[in-house]
């Protein structure tokens, strides 16, 4: 039992520093993704371990696409929004650009060995990981008026954004103490 508690211990150690990682991409490089300043382990979303890690759009509007039924599109409103260095030549964020260029960043993340795009995910290969890699879900929070959470919008495949409910993307105590839940 005790090492099963300190696989648990090292491994949600390990998830801290790679999210440290992560945020200070987000902060010293003006061309990557920024991160809001939490993140969270998810089991249920695709029956694995999923880093889920919420994007800042700021300055943004989602938009319901007209056109394609299941389909969400992310307006630019203001030109300094973090996610205005992504648009499609309509003036929406386009998410593939969103994750490629994240997925690009990632080379500079200590112990990185590898990435790969499998959308809606990225997978990372990290020197100290002998196992499967990690999968990181990149999401949009979408709130209400009253800010409660309604929706997450997810990269597509085509540039474009689907819904998720927020029940998929809860965190999973078991997963993380709940002190670190946030990291």
């Amino acid at each position: 039992m005790k090492t099963l508690e300190i696989e648990s211990t090292q491994k949600v150690a390990s998830h801290r520093a790679l999210f440290e990682d992560l945020q200070s991409i987000s902060r010293l490089y003006t061309g990557a993704p920024k991160l809001v300043d939490r993140c969270w382990l998810n089991q249920a979303y695709l029956d694995a371990t999923v880093l889920v890690l919420p994007l800042n759009s700021g300055g943004t509007e989602v938009a319901t696409s007209p056109i394609m039924s299941g389909t969400d599109w992310l307006k630019i409103k203001h030109p300094s929004a973090p996610l205005a260095l992504y648009p499609d030549a309509d003036g929406y964020v386009d998410s593939s650009a969103v994750i490629s260029s994240f997925n690009t960043y990632l080379s500079t993340v200590k112990r990185y060995i590898k990435s790969e795009i499998q959308l809606p995910l990225i997978q990372l290969w990290l020197t100290e990981e002998s196992a499967p890699p990690l999968q990181l879900l990149l999401t949009i929070p979408v709130d209400n008026k009253q800010q409660a959470r309604i929706y997450y919008l997810i990269a597509d495949g085509q540039g474009n954004w689907k819904r998720i409910p927020p029940e998929t993307l809860v965190s999973e105590p078991d997963l993380f103490p709940v002190s670190a839940k946030e990291c």
